[in-house]
């Protein structure tokens, strides 16, 4: 894992209005959850782990543990469409009524990296995804706008 992708992770938990209490050690889940991440395993383990670091319940350490790894194969695989050479996605939401607002106005529509867009699943509960454009997709889709 990047040093990016680790700083975007460490980000997100430092982000979390609940464990910026005293007392929390958010090293201690920030370790958990690259753990998770890079080791796999069972994430009841983790977020268990994580229960014992903060005194908080099951489904809020599940979610931090959950939507970090939603933020790092987001963070991924936009790394991986870059560093193939694609230049734009296009944003599909998951189609059910748990879809937000935001995500539901970019629904099959097309984002080109160089705009620096929100990348799918780079928000906390985001469940969209992206699919690459390859240039025939991309040329066909120009060729529309015109």
């Amino acid at each position: 894992m990047n040093t990016k992708t680790q700083q975007a992770i460490l980000n997100y938990i430092n982000s979390k209005k609940e464990l910026s209490f005293e007392g929390i050690d958010r090293s201690k889940v920030y370790n958990s959850v690259i753990a998770f991440i890079e080791e796999g395993g069972n994430p009841r383990t983790y977020t268990e782990e994580i229960m014992q670091f903060t005194g908080y319940e099951y489904d809020l350490c599940n979610d931090i543990l959950l939507n970090s790894l939603k933020k790092y194969q987001a963070i991924t695989a936009k790394e991986k469409m870059i560093a193939a050479g694609i230049l734009a996605f296009e944003w599909s939401d998951s189609g059910d009524k748990r879809v937000c607002s935001d995500c539901s106005q970019r629904n099959g529509k097309v984002y080109f990296f160089s705009d620096n867009p929100v990348f799918p699943g780079e928000q906390e509960g985001c469940r969209c995804v992206a699919y690459a454009l390859d240039e025939f997709e991309l040329a066909d889709y120009l060729n529309k706008s015109i």
